[in-house]
C-alpha cells in the first residue's frame, strides 16, 4: 500500500501542479488575459520559465501524507476482508 502511495504521487504531482496553476489564474476567458490557454500550454510555461522542478513542487509533502495513508487503507482493508472470509463465508471474489 505505502509502495502505491508513492507511485501514485510520483505520477499525479505534475498533473495536480498544472491543475492548480490553471484554477488560480487571475484574467477572463472573453478578455483573453488568461496567462495559459490551456493544459498544455501550462505546461510549456511553467517547464520554460521554472524548469521541470516546477511540476515536483509540495511532491515531499504530498509524500509524506500519500505513503502512511495507503499503507493503512490496504492494511485496513486487507483485515476487514479477512474477517469477512471467515466470519461469513465470504469468498476471494470481494
Amino acid at each position: 500500500g505505502s509502495i502505491a502511495g508513492a507511485a501514485q504521487t510520483i505520477i499525479t504531482i505534475p498533473a495536480d501542479n498544472i491543475k492548480t496553476k490553471l484554477q488560480v489564474q487571475v484574467g477572463n476567458v472573453s478578455s483573453k488575459t488568461l496567462m495559459f490557454k490551456g493544459p498544455f500550454d501550462c505546461l510549456k510555461q511553467s517547464i520554460r520559465n521554472q524548469g521541470l522542478k516546477s511540476l515536483t513542487a509540495g511532491a515531499s509533502v504530498t509524500l509524506l501524507r500519500d505513503i502512511p495513508a495507503l499503507g493503512l487503507y490496504f492494511c485496513t482493508y486487507e483485515q476487514i476482508k479477512n474477517s469477512m472470509k471467515s466470519d461469513w463465508g465470504f469468498h476471494e471474489s470481494i
